[in-house]
């Protein structure tokens, strides 16, 4: 159609939902394309995408009193959300409660969910992980193209399983905007750079920490709110200067910003409140800001290679107790015999260090540096190694990856208790002076290439017949210093989740598990 016959170009284009705008006045600007400068937005496109329509997805094919099962059943670990009552009810939720479920859905549908079904559910969860990469190269971005392609060979089984409804029934089709802007990525990715860093999550949480929260303290008036709170923040930072600014004069210290370089690793997400922690640790009170992240690679225990960095706590939780003692607490008939045998190969058949009383912890630290980003020293995780209680019947323990010494093999292990020789009488050795744990091991029974829908290692306890025919867990004795990560297993639930397991109990009762690639970012590009 010629433009310039302007009513039936109008026409036409309205008929194409078109603006019908032939020479728009930005066409000779460079980068005014809107799909070059417009950057994908990671909250809304991705977080929201997932909890609008994969999340429901699976919603349909599990049922949700199933889905809401499996979820309370999982492992509690410090430092991620546990879902107790389930995760159906909720009709609203904040982008980081759509990342901790996007951790776990992909093991959690599993056995249930049709296999071409789980293909495109895991395609578009590597999709999602793999678009918050803070750096890309050109393979990353191919490979993040193809996660989405392979939605796309396997999307037809959402239709056959007619999980993706409407209001007045099943949908045949995908016109769903958001999933139409995946492809951007790709697209904007060299132009702009990763889209993590205009990601609107930051400025959604200042909504709430700036606008929502000092809300409640003004009149509630339409008219003037705006005004109150710009006043209620303007004096919050005076009241901040003020206090900074009497610490200095009254304990003397220059006025000057001096940085400090510990080893260019980056820790601190407030400056300021980073330079008060080590000048005044006791004034940190008057301050209210991100607490710093604590570097143990300063003073804490380090691995060989010096990548991975521990913490105990100088007290611990159990003092001076005799190995059959604490055999008996943790329900671990084999301990004794395990630690004779470690102190003879360390010491000799003849080491008068056998009966040296045992200190414990209950938990301890583990950090890491970044892998995508080394200067970047990552929060510290912590393990537990509780004793079975009144909660916790079974015991409290996680699960890691220790590298063995002897043959550099990386084996999956649950940490059952974690303890050190007393100092009391001569003194240790260095290899018995350090902090040891005590580790059931798991044997790996597939690969992720052996299982295309899930894509995750499946592991399994390791047992041993006795002598007598009974059947035990394989422990043995470690340094601490051998481990490497803090990892997460998922149970293999099968087609319907066991009534009689708790939270407390699935890592002791269920016999296989997924070793969860997606537990975090890190571990998602590490493994």
């Amino acid at each position: 159609v010629d433009p310039w016959k302007v009513q039936q170009f109008q026409e036409e284009a309205k008929a194409l939902f078109l603006s019908g705008v032939q020479l728009p006045f930005w066409r000779d600007w460079r980068f005014s394309d809107p799909a070059l400068f417009l950057a994908p937005d990671i909250l809304h496109t991705l977080h929201k995408f997932f909890f609008d329509h994969i999340f429901k997805w699976c919603k349909e094919v599990l049922g949700a009193d199933e889905l809401d099962s499996r979820f309370c059943r999982q492992h509690k670990r410090i430092g991620t959300r546990h879902f107790a009552h389930g995760v159906s009810h909720v009709q609203q939720m904040t982008g980081r409660e759509h990342q901790d479920i996007q951790r776990t859905i992909v093991a959690t549908i599993a056995g249930v969910a049709d296999v071409d079904f789980i293909c495109a559910i895991r395609a578009l969860i590597d999709f999602i992980y793999q678009a918050q990469s803070p750096t890309f190269t050109l393979s990353s971005i191919a490979a993040m193209s193809a996660s989405l392609g392979e939605f796309h060979r396997f999307k037809g089984a959402i239709i056959n399983t007619e999980a993706h409804r409407g209001t007045s029934g099943p949908i045949e089709h995908f016109e769903i905007p958001k999933l139409e802007l995946l492809t951007s990525f790709a697209r904007a990715i060299p132009n702009l750079g990763a889209p993590i860093q205009f990601t609107s999550e930051t400025s959604e949480r200042m909504l709430i920490t700036h606008c929502k929260s000092p809300f409640v303290r003004t009149s509630h008036q339409r008219a003037s709110f705006t005004q109150q709170i710009v006043c209620l923040l303007d004096r919050e930072d005076t009241a901040r200067q003020f206090d900074l600014y009497a610490l200095l004069r009254s304990k003397t210290l220059s006025l000057n910003n001096l940085i400090d370089n510990e080893f260019e690793e980056v820790i601190d997400i407030d400056p300021a409140f980073g330079w008060v922690v080590r000048v005044s640790p006791q004034d940190i009170s008057r301050f209210h800001s991100p607490r710093p992240i604590r570097n143990h690679f300063l003073k804490g225990l380090l691995s060989k290679d010096s990548t991975v960095a521990f913490h105990v706590t100088v007290t611990t939780d159990l003092a001076d107790k005799p190995a059959n003692f604490l055999a008996q607490l943790y329900r671990l008939p084999n301990f004794p015999n395990q630690l004779r045998s470690f102190i003879e190969f360390v010491n000799g058949s003849e080491s008068h260090f056998q009966n040296r009383l045992l200190k414990v912890w209950y938990k301890f630290c583990l950090q890491l540096h970044s892998d995508l980003r080394p200067r970047l020293v990552m929060p510290s995780q912590q393990v537990q190694a509780y004793p079975p209680s009144e909660a916790y019947p079974l015991g409290n323990c996680d699960v890691m990856l220790l590298r063995m010494q002897n043959d550099e093999q990386v084996v999956v292990a649950q940490v059952r208790m974690v303890f050190t020789l007393s100092t009391r009488g001569s003194a240790l050795p260095p290899k018995l002076a350090e902090p040891l744990i005590y580790v059931q091991l798991f044997e790996v029974i597939s690969r992720p290439q052996e299982d295309p829908a899930v894509m995750m290692y499946r592991v399994r306890r390791r047992v041993e017949t006795g002598p007598d025919g009974t059947v035990a867990r394989v422990g043995m004795i470690v340094p601490l210093v051998d481990v490497t990560h803090a990892v997460e297993l998922i149970p293999e639930y099968g087609e319907r989740v066991n009534r009689n397991v708790t939270a407390a109990t699935s890592l002791e009762l269920y016999d296989t598990f997924y070793l969860n690639s997606f537990s975090n970012k890190e571990w998602y590009h590490s493994l």
